[in-house]
């Protein structure tokens, strides 16, 4: 078999695999505090500073979770129900894992603009300027499309955003071991990101 869908998932590599089975049969619960717990905690801490230093943050920024769409909703929705009104920015063309949040908030009054790409799935950074209001607390830009591929000028856009004192949340599922990812020179504020999809 051919498979091709990797923007989906991608098959388990076997060191990964390795790995997994054996803290699963032969570590601990990594809250406990007996030498088993302690020694899961080491292997997460490990982890968290592999990605960190891939992704040139500091390990306390690495936040574990189920994935991209709990990533996403964490931010989003975290975001928004701590402020209760307001107004967040994303584009037309966001996964469902983005849409579907924003969906919900707008049925609670939490207004949501979106910025509409050209033909090729791009969206201009220079629009954004023109959604951002006083209340504006979020912009949500996808780094790279699922089902288009195309990239968008993430930098740019924090750039614009950060100018008008709002912050960025980027959902990177789709970039992540596929295209080079500078979240510290990007100044990305959030970025949501998934282990089955690299």
């Amino acid at each position: 078999m051919i498979y091709l869908d990797y923007a989906a998932t991608t098959p388990l590599e076997t060191r990964a695999l390795e790995a997994y089975i054996q803290a699963a049969t032969e570590l601990g619960n990594a809250a406990s505090v007996h030498w088993a717990g302690r020694h899961a905690r080491e292997r997460i801490e490990h982890a968290r500073s592999q990605i960190a230093e891939k992704l040139g943050i500091h390990p306390l920024e690495v936040v574990f979770n189920t994935g991209g769409t709990e990533g996403n909703n964490h931010v989003l929705l975290g975001l928004a129900l701590e402020r209760g009104s307001g107004h967040i920015v994303s584009t037309s063309i966001e996964h469902s894992a983005i849409l579907q949040p924003l969906s919900w908030l707008q049925r609670r009054g939490i207004e949501v603009s979106f910025l509409t790409p050209d033909r090729w799935g791009r969206i201009d950074p220079e629009a954004l300027s023109g959604l951002l209001r006083e209340d504006t607390f979020l912009v949500s830009i996808g780094h790279t499309n699922n089902e288009l591929g195309s990239v968008q000028d993430i930098r740019r856009c924090v750039e614009i955003a950060h100018a008008h004192g709002v912050l960025v949340h980027s959902d990177m599922v789709q970039s992540l071991g596929v295209l080079p990812i500078h979240l510290t020179d990007w100044q990305v504020d959030f970025a949501s990101f998934s282990g089955h999809k690299c």
